[in-house]
């Protein structure tokens, strides 16, 4: 019956076309399966790298960390230890920093001044130039201060005035800008400055007006000052005398210079 056979062959043909199907269903899923492996695979071993990488930063952070530790550490030991102040502040011109010696020159504990503006510390007379130097190194950088050594009044918390010296340096932490100060008490200093002062104002009115002529020479008998006595006694001005020899003076005496 041909009828029959078509049908037979036409349901051997569907049956090889299901198959067909099927098998180019697997091929896909199958390669699919394989991409997404490949993909897997790469992405694990992404992974892996960026976790190794994780761990290498964190034990680079820890070890910054520790060496900052300790680098604060040593700075704090430092600082509590120092017999100067030592002051910081930010570019907002308020204390961040402030050891055991600025308490003693300035009167202020560190909670009393932490997070005030440094200018509690300043006479009112030098204020307006303090804050137009900072505004300048901000702006521009530039400074007659940072990296010298200067004389300057600082203001305790009692009110009183006395002389510092102020060693002042500027530091950036990213893109803030921050200052250390300095500071020491030189009020003994000035005392006995002055009062060197006073002495050679003494012996200046004792020198120029003895009675006696008065030579001044170093150990080469050369000339180094003269009062007004000898000037008269010997006709000379005192700028003519300075620099010559005693012996010049008087060139066929023996004169002992020893």
């Amino acid at each position: 019956d041909w009828e029959c056979v078509f049908q037979k062959v036409q349901k051997q043909q569907l049956t090889l076309k299901r198959k067909k199907h099927i098998k180019d269903e697997l091929f896909l899923v199958t390669e699919s399966f394989n991409t997404t492996a490949q993909k897997l695979c790469v992405s694990h071993k992404e992974l892996y790298s960026a976790n190794e990488n994780l761990k290498k930063a964190i034990v680079e952070l820890k070890l910054t960390e520790e060496t900052l530790r300790e680098s604060e550490d040593r700075f704090s030991s430092v600082a509590k230890s120092a017999v100067d102040a030592i002051i910081s502040i930010g570019n907002n011109g308020k204390i961040i920093f402030w050891n055991t010696a600025a308490k003693t020159h300035f009167g202020y504990s560190k909670d009393e001044v932490i997070d005030k503006p440094v200018s509690i510390i300043i006479p009112d007379r030098f204020k307006e130039a303090h804050n137009e130097g900072i505004k300048r190194i901000l702006a521009n950088g530039q400074s007659k201060v940072i990296g010298k050594t200067v004389e300057v009044v600082g203001l305790r918390k009692d009110g009183s005035e006395f002389p510092v010296e102020l060693s002042l340096a500027m530091w950036k932490l990213k893109d803030d800008s921050f200052f250390t100060g300095i500071i020491r008490d030189i009020t003994d200093r000035k005392n006995a400055e002055a009062k060197l002062k006073e002495n050679e104002k003494k012996y200046r009115v004792l020198f120029e007006s003895s009675n006696d002529g008065i030579i001044l020479h170093d150990l080469n008998g050369i000339i180094q000052d003269t009062n007004n006595k000898i000037e008269q006694m010997l006709g000379y001005e005192k700028n003519e005398l300075i620099g010559m020899s005693v012996q010049s003076l008087h060139p066929k005496s023996q004169i002992d210079i020893s």
